[in-house]
């Protein structure tokens, strides 16, 4: 039997010869092997119900928001980098937290393909 060292001293893994199939309660399909990712039987499924008049409204507002953001030299001239900047980092923590959001959901759900 070979035993593995982990990183803390005095903890071990035994692999090797004591490998074997085992029983579990849980059913499912196996998706990929290799990643370990499994689908569990009866589990809900995410939906997409995207049409692309909601993809044509998120460019839309991205394009907005540009024009915003490109429009707003004058408040730059009239208040100064100060005011601008606490803004920036402002919208930058909102934009974070959404991403973060977006990232533990696409760890928590993977599904195949984009998330459109």
């Amino acid at each position: 039997m070979a035993y593995v060292s982990k990183t803390s001293p005095g903890c071990s893994e035994k692999v090797g010869d004591d490998l074997h199939p085992t029983e579990s309660q849980i059913h499912g399909e196996v998706i990929d092997n290799e990643a370990g990712m499994a689908r569990l039987a009866g589990a809900k499924q995410t939906q997409r119900h995207l049409r692309p008049r909601h993809i044509q409204l998120m460019a839309l507002s991205g394009a907005i928001g540009t024009g915003l953001f490109v429009g707003s030299g004058s408040t730059l001239a009239r208040a100064g980098p100060l005011g601008r900047f606490l803004r920036y980092m402002i919208y930058s923590l909102l934009v974070w937290s959404t991403f973060n959001a977006m990232g533990e959901m696409c760890v928590w759900l993977p599904i195949d393909g984009s998330f459109v």
